[in-house]
């Protein structure tokens, strides 16, 4: 076990490094002209968490990237002040160029989808996007009210404004390197419900994950601490996964992968509504068998 928490401190660092490595996928994805007022602009440089590892992006890098993390944490302020870091004079607009461009150009569908997305939650829809926009819309953050002022009315205080939740300890590899994209079905839950909320999901090549070819995953309390909650996997139907502590893993979810990607649906199971990861599997596209691994961690959280 000690040896577990090791590996998985070891893999928490590792988290920077590939964040840069996959800076350079991105860009493999997108090279090509684009909007030519595109390349006037200014980079930007990404944090990765890791020293010497901070890298400068071309405004056309960086407005894709925004949009795959857009497509995960669903923060509509948080995307357009990233946006606003390029010194845009229509951010909305831009992005929308770009996914015309990329339309043009044959890009792959998910960087197609999650730029129209994008673009339209920001107000710069266009038609010929419309085919590529993602039907799900993320949920306004709730906001205050207060009465109105008048003679006869009383002012009320607004209630006290939730304190967003962290960002999920997403791998943008799950987003941009696999075919079909692996995606996260948020739980439907109103303010002060508890539900189990994924914290953090991890990829592994082959090489990352020494071969092996499972799902392996957590369910944590409040406190943080892994507890024995099953798990459900759907493959067609519903199968529950009960925790089973083994020697040479710290995860109690061991769950053995057959199917290609987009085969699998992994939750917590019991009475509180779960997050749901969709889309998992083996390979890089669907029809791929490679030995590849994921790493789901679920937290007992109460809805701000």
């Amino acid at each position: 076990m000690r040896n577990g928490r090791r590996n998985w401190l070891r893999q928490g660092t590792l988290v920077g490094a590939l964040i840069g490595l996959l800076i350079g996928f991105v860009w493999s994805l997108v090279a090509g002209p684009g909007p030519a007022y595109l390349a006037a602009l200014p980079t930007a440089t990404v944090q990765t968490g890791s020293a010497g590892l901070d890298r400068a992006l071309t405004a056309r890098d960086y407005i894709v990237l925004v949009s795959a993390l857009y497509a995960v944490d669903g923060d509509k302020d948080r995307a357009q002040a990233r946006l606003d870091q390029l010194g845009l004079k229509n951010g909305p607009e831009t992005v929308a160029d770009l996914a015309e461009a990329f339309l043009k150009e044959g890009q792959k569908k998910p960087l197609l989808v999650d730029l129209s997305t994008l673009a339209r939650d920001l107000g710069g829809s266009r038609p010929a996007l419309t085919a590529y926009m993602a039907t799900a819309v993320p949920k306004p953050r709730p906001k205050p009210t207060i009465a109105a002022k008048g003679p006869a009315a009383t002012a009320t205080p607004a209630p006290p404004t939730p304190t967003p939740l962290p960002t999920v300890d997403w791998d943008i590899r799950l987003s941009v390197k696999l075919e079909p994209p692996v995606k996260i079905i948020p739980a439907e839950v109103k303010p002060g419900q508890t539900y189990w909320r994924l914290i953090r999901a991890w990829w592994q090549t082959p090489e990352e994950g020494h071969n092996a070819f499972h799902i392996f995953a957590n369910v944590l309390n409040k406190d943080g601490v892994a507890i024995s909650q099953p798990i459900i996997i759907e493959n067609g139907g519903k199968r529950m996964i009960q925790p089973e502590p083994k020697p040479d893993t710290e995860y109690l979810i061991n769950y053995p992968m057959a199917g290609t990607l987009g085969s699998y649906t992994c939750y917590v199971a019991g009475d509180w509504p779960s997050d749901r990861v969709a889309g998992l599997g083996l390979g890089f596209a669907k029809g791929g068998k490679d030995h590849t691994v994921f790493i789901l961690l679920f937290q007992e959280t109460v809805a701000p």
